[in-house]
C-alpha cells in the first residue's frame, strides 16, 4: 500500500512538472498581447509599458465628492458644497479619454469581455500607489435585467473581480437590484439624470456590512452612484466609498 502511495505521489509531481513545461511552451508560442498595440506583454491581464505611459491618469485637482475639475486640490466643488454627496469618499483612477475610453467602449458595446480584467488591473495599479482604505465588501453597480440580457455581462462586476482577488474581499451583487431601466445617462442633462435615476435601485435585503465600496466603470456627474449610495445606506452600510475606473468631464 505504501509503495502504491509513493508511486502515486511521484506521478503527481511529474504531472505538475509537465503542466508547467506545457504552460511555458504555450506562453512562448502564444504570449498575451497588449490590447492597444497588440505586442506581447508579460501577463494576460496587462498592457505593454509603452501603452501604459499613454493612460490619462487623473490629477489631484479634483473634487473629492464628484471628481469634477477644481481650482484647488481636494476641495469640494460648488455643487457638492450645496448638496453633499451621499457617499463618504470617491476615488477615480483615470480621465475618460483615449485610450481608456476605447477600451471601455470595446468592453461594453463590442463584447470584448477579455478587456475587463485588464481594466480592473489598471484600476488596481492606481489604487496600489495610494493609501486606499480597505472596505468590507465590493458592490458593483447593478444593471437592469433588460440591459444585462442584451450585453450578457455586467462590466462593473467584471472590473471588480481583480480588486476582490487582490484585497480578499467578497463581491455583493444580489443584495441591491436595479428595478428601473431608464434611458442611457450619457444623453441626459444633470437634472434629467437625477430624475432618470430616482427609484432605480431597490434593496432586497440588509447588507450586513459596515463599509461598502461601490465599483463603477465610468462616472460623469456621479448621479448613478449617488442614488445607489442612498439605497446602500438604507440597507445598513455605515460608510460608503465609490471606486471608479474613469471620470468623463
Amino acid at each position: 500500500m505504501q509503495t502504491i502511495y509513493k508511486t502515486y505521489k511521484k506521478c503527481q509531481v511529474r504531472l505538475a512538472h509537465c503542466q508547467r513545461l506545457a504552460d511555458q511552451a504555450w506562453r512562448r508560442l502564444c504570449p498575451p498581447l497588449c490590447p492597444l498595440c497588440r505586442l506581447p506583454t508579460t501577463t494576460p491581464e496587462s498592457m505593454c509599458a509603452a501603452c501604459q505611459g499613454l493612460l490619462p491618469v487623473i490629477d489631484s485637482m479634483r473634487c473629492p465628492g464628484c471628481a469634477a475639475p477644481t481650482a484647488f486640490p481636494q476641495r469640494l466643488c460648488g455643487a457638492c458644497l450645496r448638496t453633499p454627496p451621499p457617499f463618504d469618499k470617491l476615488v477615480v483612477a483615470y480621465r475618460y479619454a483615449p485610450p481608456i475610453d476605447q477600451l471601455v467602449c470595446a468592453l461594453k458595446f463590442s463584447g470584448r469581455l477579455s478587456y475587463a480584467p485588464i481594466l480592473g488591473s489598471l484600476l488596481l495599479q492606481q489604487f496600489s500607489r495610494h493609501k486606499i482604505e480597505k472596505p468590507d465588501c465590493l458592490l458593483p453597480v447593478p444593471l437592469h435585467n433588460s440591459r444585462l440580457r442584451l450585453r450578457g455581462f455586467n462590466q462593473a462586476l467584471e472590473i471588480a473581480r481583480p480588486l476582490a482577488r487582490y484585497y480578499g474581499l467578497p463581491i455583493v451583487h444580489n443584495c441591491i437590484k436595479r428595478v428601473k431601466a431608464g434611458k442611457p445617462q450619457v444623453s441626459l442633462s444633470g437634472r434629467l439624470r437625477r430624475k432618470n435615476m430616482h427609484g432605480a435601485f431597490f434593496a432586497q435585503q440588509q447588507l450586513g456590512r459596515k463599509h461598502v465600496a461601490i465599483v463603477d466603470d465610468v462616472i460623469t456627474t456621479a448621479t448613478t452612484v449617488a442614488e445607489l449610495a442612498r439605497i446602500v445606506r438604507r440597507a445598513g452600510a455605515e460608510r460608503i466609498s465609490v471606486w471608479a475606473l474613469a471620470r468623463a468631464d
